[in-house]
């Protein structure tokens, strides 16, 4: 029962957004587009394992509220094959799309596909835990027309004193940050965050240090072009 509670709370928590570990689940591509009108999508799972495994594929709309991820089932999303087994070295391809084709949209959706290690019943051996692999991959619905992000940085100071920087996205397409740093008067560049994406719409927000001083430097690079941007500390 104990082997059995682990292996529970590693499938809930185990959630990869690249490459997993040597010996588990690879994924190419890690993230997914589709233009209006086409039909599907497709990605390669390759088992690295030594045993065959069984994998559920899901498929949620990607929101953000507050600057918080929300997720909800993509029912107008179909996924082919949505259960499958694949055995040690196989590759199983799995597509994604649209009955009728992608809809036409103003400004770019966003999707993710979960694909999901099955529990097999196959018992750890004792003082083994089996983590069951979680990946979830990326999936953007392009708008008609070309579109790019369009970031509006501001350093903010709430009331207890702290300093937030904010970023909010005007544009009509995701944001993708890659290790967003800050430089500020005095203070060598510190590393806010690794990966992480900014919708359409929405915005973002990182604490930081106490000993933050203006002016500050904020320097990222993305998926559309690299940001370096002075900002003035209120």
């Amino acid at each position: 029962m104990l082997r059995r509670l682990a292996t529970l709370a590693l499938l809930v928590c185990g959630v990869a957004t690249g490459a997993p570990p040597a010996g588990g689940f690879t994924v190419s591509p890690v993230r997914l587009e589709i233009s209006p009108g086409a039909r599907a999508v497709s990605l390669a799972l390759d088992n690295g394992a030594d045993r065959t495994k069984t994998v559920q594929v899901e498929a949620f709309r990607w929101t953000q509220v507050d600057g918080e991820d929300r997720y909800e089932p993509a029912t107008e999303l179909v996924v082919n094959p949505p259960l499958f087994r694949i055995a040690p070295g196989a590759r199983q391809i799995v597509r994604a799309g649209f009955l009728g084709g992608a809809p036409s949209l103003e400004v770019e959706s966003a999707y993710r596909l979960y694909l999901q290690e099955v529990p097999d019943g196959d018992e750890p051996a004792p003082n083994q835990l089996r983590l069951l692999l979680r990946i979830g991959v990326p999936l953007f619905l392009a708008p008609l027309e070309p579109a790019r992000p369009e970031p509006r940085w501001n350093v903010a100071r709430r009331s207890d004193g702290s300093l937030v920087l904010e970023v909010r996205n005007e544009g009509r397409r995701r944001m993708r940050l890659e290790r967003l740093a800050v430089e500020s008067a005095g203070v060598a560049s510190r590393e806010l965050s690794g990966l992480s994406y900014v919708l359409p719409g929405q915005a973002r927000s990182w604490p930081l240090p106490a000993d933050t001083q203006g002016p500050l430097r904020v320097a990222a690079s993305s998926d559309a072009e690299p940001f370096d941007v002075a900002l003035p500390v209120p």
